[in-house]
């Protein structure tokens, strides 16, 4: 049975992905599949699928000064040590990289073995760790168009982003499939898988308005919640530190607006779903690739930006009412999230991949 590594971290942007890769990988069977990687809570998820996992240091390449930039390099050197080691051990045919703090380590060692590697960009502009990784790529799979400038044309190809075959079962079930019928009803907020401070200090100060458009579900983040738990007892708000798929599908199919950071994660789910969004993009994303993302899908007409400096209610409330009020534009958004989404983008990969092994 040949062996697949997958590899990437940092975020849920970074392994939800890879999950959903490996579960369509699973689903084809004949391959064992490992993930080398930094420790994240959310590895108990490859656990859960039987994937073994195999630890490796974490290191972050930060673009300011930082003296754990220090401290990093000799993690760095350490990780590669590791990885060849575990690459050495495993003897591999395949390495799936997400990108991500970790996942050049495991990059580099694969080469060292002369082992194929083949990487996914989910941003509109990748990230340090891909453009390095690229070098050795033997193809590379991107999210967005605009990232395919970065990137050599003969071995790049745009796929869209992989999501949990969980939302996509949802998103493609014909029970949900009238995108316009909560209309009017209820508004998501997501801050990504960690929560986002400042959206969630926006909707305490503003919940009792935001309230008069319908029902809000808040994703606070595990760390955030705090910041709204005067509200836990609002009826018509509810407030949880995190969604996992079956929740966040049931949310997403059941909301009229979603409110949500820019991350490529949220953005492909929520275009699956076919939801109008209202994109906040946070300011220190890396490469500032948050925003990149907002306006390349803003520019589908599937959303409307609102960048940090103008978030407050007055601004919101307006964009809200555009979309809340205006069934007409709503369904145009909701057509144009559909058209942008790629519910396959999973399944798309694992059959390339599959693909490469065949070839090895």
């Amino acid at each position: 049975m040949k062996k697949i590594v997958l590899t990437g971290g940092g975020t849920g942007g970074h392994i939800f992905p890879l999950l959903a890769v490996a579960e369509e990988l699973q689903k084809n069977g004949g391959v064992e599949l490992f993930y080398i990687g930094p420790n994240h809570p959310l590895n108990a998820e490859f656990a859960k699928r039987g994937i073994k996992i195999l630890p490796i240091a974490s290191s972050k390449f930060r673009r300011y000064f930082d003296w754990e930039n220090f401290t990093d390099i000799f993690k760095f050197f350490w990780s590669i040590l590791q990885s060849i080691a575990h690459i050495f051990y495993l003897q591999p045919s395949l390495v799936f990289s997400k990108g991500g703090p970790g996942a050049l380590p495991v990059v580099l060692a694969a080469k060292c073995f002369f082992i194929p590697v083949v990487i996914h960009d989910s941003d509109a502009v990748p990230g340090f760790t891909n453009r390095i990784s690229a070098v050795f790529a033997e193809k590379i799979f991107l999210a967005f168009a605009a990232a395919a400038k970065y990137f050599p044309k003969n071995k790049t190809e745009v796929v869209g982003n992989p999501i949990r075959s969980e939302l996509v079962e949802k998103a493609t079930n014909p029970q949900h499939s009238n995108i316009l019928k909560n209309v009017g009803m209820s508004i998501l907020i997501l801050g990504g898988s960690q929560g986002a401070t400042r959206i969630n200090s926006f909707i305490s100060t503003n919940l009792k308005e935001l309230l008069k458009f319908g029902k809000v579900i808040h994703q606070t983040g595990e760390n955030n919640s705090g910041a709204i738990i005067n509200y836990s007892a609002t009826k018509n708000y509810r407030p949880v530190a995190f969604l996992n798929a079956a929740e966040l599908g049931q949310a997403l199919s059941e909301t009229a607006l979603v409110i949500s950071r820019s991350g490529a994660a949220a953005i492909f789910e929520i275009a699956a779903f076919g939801k109008p969004s209202i994109l906040i993009p946070i300011e220190e994303s890396a490469s500032n690739h948050q925003k990149a993302n907002a306006y390349e899908y803003a520019a589908t007409g599937a959303a409307i930006v609102v960048e940090e400096n103008n978030l407050n209610w007055p601004t919101m409330k307006t964009e809200i009412e555009k979309i809340m009020k205006d069934k007409k534009r709503a369904r145009t958004m909701c057509v144009a999230a559909k058209n942008f989404a790629k519910p396959d983008a999973a399944s798309t990969i694992a059959e390339k991949l599959l693909q490469i092994l065949q070839k090895e």
